[in-house]
């Protein structure tokens, strides 16, 4: 019987961790027509890069001026697709939300500091990752 290497080893395990990791999925992102005729935007999962084109094509699929606001639940994710999400809600002039009982953290909060009107449920959590440096 060959005696495998620990390196042999090392790479296999490696591999074998990227092969069964399971997959970071994007955010569902996804639009609601109101009573009166506006459009919410609900944002909810992981922010991914992907995320920051897929939430600009959602905001263009709602009459101009129509959206009336945000609704998030995310842990966080991608500081640049939640600073472009952010920038996309302030140009709309858009107000945000944190669901009831959810969190809104690091990239996502960022995207909801950019609302017009800032919202969140009883118990909504909005947090931002420490300044290192201070």
């Amino acid at each position: 019987m060959r005696k495998v290497s620990v390196k042999a080893t090392f790479v296999l395990c490696f591999v074998a961790s990227l092969v069964l990791a399971s997959p970071i999925r994007a955010a569902f992102i996804y639009y609601n027509m109101t009573p009166d005729g506006g459009c919410a935007i609900t944002f909810y999962g992981d922010i991914l890069e992907s995320d920051a084109s897929n939430f600009d094509i959602i905001a263009s699929l709602c009459e101009a001026g129509k959206v009336e606001g945000v609704l998030f639940g995310s842990g966080g994710g991608s500081l640049r697709a939640g600073l472009i999400i952010g920038e996309k809600i302030r140009q709309l002039g858009l107000e945000t939300a944190v669901s009831y009982d959810t969190v809104c953290a690091s990239a996502c909060a960022l995207a909801w500091l950019a609302g017009k009107k800032r919202r969140g449920c009883p118990r909504y959590l909005v947090q931002m990752l420490p300044n290192p440096l201070s």
